[in-house]
Order: C-alpha cells, then sequence, then structure tokens
C-alpha cells in the first residue's frame, strides 16, 4: 500500500471517530435535556396533583351576585358546587357554558379567589315584553329572544304582535320594539309603558297601541311616536271633556294636522 493510501485511510479513520464522538456527545445532550423536561413535568404533575388534594385550597365559599336566592340555588345546582371541592380542580370555562344554558342568565363570570372562595357574577336577563311568533318569547333589553313564555312565568309586560315568524328583518325588527319601549318608558301616565298592554306592529313602521286603561286602539307612526303621544293626550283630553270617552274606538294620529277618532254607536 502507498503512503498516499495509508495517510488517506488514516484521515477518513479519523473523520468517523470525531463524528461518533460529536454524535455521542450530542445524545448526551439531548437525553439530558429530556431528563430535565421529564423530572421538571413530574415536579409539576406533584404539584397539581398536590393542589387538588390539599385542604389549604379547597371550597369553602361560593359568593353568587346579581342572583335570587331561586336563581342561585339552581346555578349552584347546575355546577354541582359543593364544599370540599379542590378550588384548583374547579374547570372555570366548562362551569361558565353550564351555567350559562340556564334560561335566566344572560351572562356569567366566575373568578377564583384564592385559597377557598369562587365569585359567581350574574348577568339575568330582564324582560321588557313578550313577542308573539309561532310561539311566545321573552324579550329583553337588548332586542333578544331568551325564553320560551310557560304557564309559571310572569306575564305583566307588553305583548308585541304583528312580526312574522319567519320574517327576515327580525333582528332588526326587535331592537326597534325595544326603541318603541324606551319612548313610552319616557312618557307620564297613563301613556307610559307600564299602562301598555299590546304594541301591534305592521310593515315595520305603522304601531297600533292598546292601553289597559281604554279599550280603543291608537294608530300612529314609530318614527314620530313622541310626536304622536302628545297629540293623543290633546285628543283624548277633549273627548273626554265631552263625555265620549268610554264610546271611543280607535284614534288616528298619522295626520300632519289634527287626527281621527271613530266611536262607537250610541
Amino acid at each position: 500500500m502507498s503512503r498516499r493510501n495509508r495517510i488517506r485511510r488514516r484521515s477518513d479513520h479519523s473523520r468517523v471517530l470525531n463524528f461518533l464522538n460529536g454524535f455521542g456527545k450530542g445524545a448526551l445532550s439531548i437525553a439530558g435535556v429530556l431528563g430535565a423536561i421529564g423530572l421538571l413535568s413530574a415536579f409539576f404533575l406533584s404539584l397539581y396533583q398536590f393542589a387538588l388534594l390539599s385542604p389549604l385550597l379547597r371550597l369553602e365559599i361560593v359568593q353568587v351576585e346579581g342572583a335570587d336566592p331561586v336563581l342561585e340555588r339552581e346555578l349552584m345546582a347546575m355546577g354541582k358546587l359543593h364544599s370540599g371541592l379542590s378550588l384548583a380542580a374547579i374547570q372555570l370555562g366548562k362551569l361558565k357554558l353550564d351555567m350559562e344554558d340556564h334560561p335566566w342568565v344572560r351572562r356569567i363570570q366566575i373568578e377564583r379567589r384564592f385559597p377557598h372562595t369562587l365569585v359567581i357574577s350574574v348577568e339575568k336577563q330582564e324582560p321588557v315584553a313578550i313577542v308573539v311568533l309561532n310561539q311566545t318569547h321573552f324579550m329583553n333589553r337588548y332586542g333578544e329572544l331568551f325564553k320560551r313564555v310557560t304557564a309559571v312565568d310572569p306575564v305583566n309586560f307588553p305583548v308585541i304582535t304583528g312580526i312574522p315568524a319567519d320574517s327576515p328583518d327580525l333582528p332588526t325588527l326587535l331592537p326597534r320594539v325595544v326603541e318603541i319601549l324606551n319612548t313610552l318608558k319616557a312618557e307620564q301616565p297613563p301613556w307610559a309603558v307600564n299602562h301598555l298592554a299590546e304594541i301591534h306592529l305592521k310593515d315595520g313602521s305603522a304601531l297600533t297601541l292598546y292601553y289597559t286603561h281604554m279599550k280603543a286602539r291608537i294608530e300612529c307612526a314609530s318614527d314620530t311616536l313622541a310626536q304622536a303621544i302628545r297629540k293623543l293626550r290633546q285628543v283624548t283630553s277633549f273627548i273626554q271633556e265631552k263625555g265620549e270617552l268610554e264610546r271611543l274606538k280607535s284614534i288616528n294620529l298619522n295626520y300632519t294636522e289634527g287626527a281621527v277618532a271613530s266611536f262607537e254607536r250610541s
């Protein structure tokens, strides 16, 4: 074998040894990192297990804000909350979703206050009207339908009729109804919203109002409602002075000058 070949073989052998040596060191480094990760994972797992079992983080107080006693009991039952649970083990996201399934809850916020307290803040649904579609639903002040009306529910709210159940304009019609209710809320009795029995909508802007203190229907437009109520006060005052209020069947306020009233035959 020539001297040149011997030198080349020696060089190849050296490169192989260097590669194996470097690979071995790299493998040892990787093994060290993996070992450290394993130890760290085991430490955090042990810490988590300690948190789950430790009496130092046991749930002792559930503070419910914004709910009446009945709703509070129902939410506690839905969340299966009881003393003895680990505060660290409670899944806040799932608990929030479960509680927001309650028909009288609009929104829930939940906060842990270590070491022993869970705070549940409830935004309760507040109905402002009952909307008649294919079924009757409560509507809140945001124009959202949130619950079907049942026999045990309170029903002393204005009833909204005339909206087709399949109307594509429903998402805009309901907030418009809220605006109408807010306008009437600012009025003085007997034309305030708490004396209102029904609002019937026609074509989204024409209104027929029915009040609890009189049998006559009132025709007006939603975009001129405040002005129409002022005119209504004047017209009904005049009719009452004439002693004809009991015979009044309807008042149409959709006229620039005055109004048109119709009466039952005496």
